[in-house]
């Protein structure tokens, strides 16, 4: 082991403190037998704690419906920082639909990240005597840095004019009050906090939000239901001790209440199935559903039923093929006292579904669902199993 400040040592487990605070770049050596040997290597930040992000929720903690509302906030602390404002957090809410790509949700948020407080060159500009001359958007002595962004978005070489007019100064663009000058500012910090004013005017599909407060849940214009809301809360300290800023992020997925039956976590005595629109003309693209015999048991788990009054259960059993029968649901173990029975009919219309809806008062909390199926003819398969459905209101 050679831990980058002049220490070494030997053997598969090592611990080490690093007594001054700076960068350090560890690197581990490893010999064998032949005498061949391989390294790996990481950099190592001393001095600088890393945040602590904390996004808290009100209501269900796994579902979402659309119309209702959530209370959120978002908490964040720093040993170095100090006591930190909702302002200075990166807060936002994408709605993912089936199959989208979360990587570019995540990369999203990045960009609001730096459009809020948490971008460096804000606590860069929070340190200097620029807070009382400009504000993010509004009149004062000079212009707001929103008016800036957009003077200057598109501009390639904004970064560079902007930087020189913070540690050099001057006037006439916005006025006849002269900006001071700032000598004693790096140009590389310089240029850090006019990167921070241009990224105000920066656009993306992510819906930005304070630090704390209520949202309501839509699914967007041209978007396909039956997806989730991404919500993500990070902070970047200021950095410490020589060491660059930090970024901690935490995240929320709130999904669809409606939960297709082959999305079960465990199947027993049935059978996902592909119905293609050439089976049924209905249909404009295959549809998974799952195939339920006598005694089959579909378990969720881990589901927060709070706020869940009722359960509908979609199932389907066209006859000649399907016996109908009986679903008991079930909380945590089949061994348990049903919550309650839907009983499924036949029908001589191929395709028609069954609506089940079995009242959940009184649940809260996480808990695992469990669908058993008794069928009227035990040689036969029950039905079709098509979706779980939790209800926010008691529906009868």
């Amino acid at each position: 082991w050679n831990f980058g400040d002049g220490t070494t040592g030997k053997g598969d487990r090592m611990s080490h403190t690093y007594e001054t605070a700076g960068t350090y770049q560890a690197i581990l050596t490893v010999v064998d037998e032949d005498g061949l040997s391989s390294t790996d290597q990481l950099q190592v930040f001393a001095g600088n704690n890393p945040p602590e992000v904390s996004l808290t929720l009100s209501g269900n903690q796994s579902f979402y419906w659309p119309g209702t509302s959530m209370e959120y906030e978002v908490m964040a602390r720093d040993e170095e920082d100090g006591d930190i404002d909702h302002a200075n957090v990166a807060m936002t809410i994408d709605y993912l639909e089936m199959g989208y790509d979360l990587t570019e949700i995540a990369q999203g948020h990045q960009m609001a990240s730096e459009i809020t407080g948490a971008h460096p060159g804000n606590g860069m500009i929070q340190k200097s005597d620029c807070v009382s001359c400009h504000k993010v958007d509004g009149v004062s002595v000079g212009p707001s840095y929103m008016s800036i962004a957009e003077k200057y978005a598109g501009d390639d070489k904004a970064v560079g004019y902007l930087s020189e007019k913070i540690i050099k100064g001057g006037g006439g663009v916005w006025g006849e009050v002269a900006m001071a000058a700032h000598p004693t500012i790096s140009e590389k910090d310089a240029r850090t906090m006019a990167a921070y004013i241009l990224t105000l005017s920066d656009k993306d599909d992510s819906v930005r939000l304070p630090g704390k407060g209520t949202y309501t849940f839509k699914v967007p214009t041209g978007k396909a239901p039956g997806g989730s809301f991404v919500l993500i809360a990070s902070y970047t300290d200021r950095g410490a001790e020589g060491i660059g800023p930090m970024r901690v992020q935490d995240t929320k997925i709130l999904r669809s209440p409606n939960i297709p039956a082959p999305a079960a976590d465990t199947l027993v005595n049935a059978t996902k199935f592909v119905i293609t629109p050439e089976m049924n003309p209905a249909l404009k693209e295959d549809m998974e559903i799952v195939i339920a015999s006598n005694e089959a048991l579909l378990t969720f788990r881990n589901l927060d039923l709070t706020g869940v009054r009722s359960v509908t259960i979609t199932t389907s059993a066209p006859a000649g093929f399907m016996a109908g029968g009986n679903v008991d649901l079930l909380l945590d173990g089949v061994g348990d006292t049903p919550v309650g029975t839907g009983h499924i009919k036949t029908s001589s219309q191929m395709g028609k579904p069954e609506i089940l809806t079995i009242p959940l008062d009184g649940t809260a909390g996480r808990r695992d669902v469990l669908l058993k199926f008794n069928s009227k003819n035990p040689a036969a398969p029950t039905c079709l199993v098509m979706m779980l459905t939790l209800n926010p209101e008691r529906v009868l």
